[in-house]
């Protein structure tokens, strides 16, 4: 959030650019983070993710995404 204020303080190009990256990247990586909870969900049909504790032994191909 300090970045976006400074970004915004700064009234310049630079500053409006790198707010409308933040937001961006923001938007895809939680975006992609509920996407890998709905995964673990579907594999595993248990909501809560400390009850499948050691899932990144059974299933490494989802630690490299």
């Amino acid at each position: 959030m300090r970045l976006l204020v400074n970004g915004v303080m700064s009234n310049s190009k630079l500053g409006e650019y790198d707010r409308l990256i933040i937001v961006l990247t923001h938007g895809i990586s939680s975006s992609y983070l509920f996407f890998l909870s709905n995964l673990l969900n579907e594999k595993t049909n248990i909501r809560d993710i400390i009850l499948t504790g050691g899932s990144l032994i059974f299933t490494p191909y989802n630690s490299l995404i």
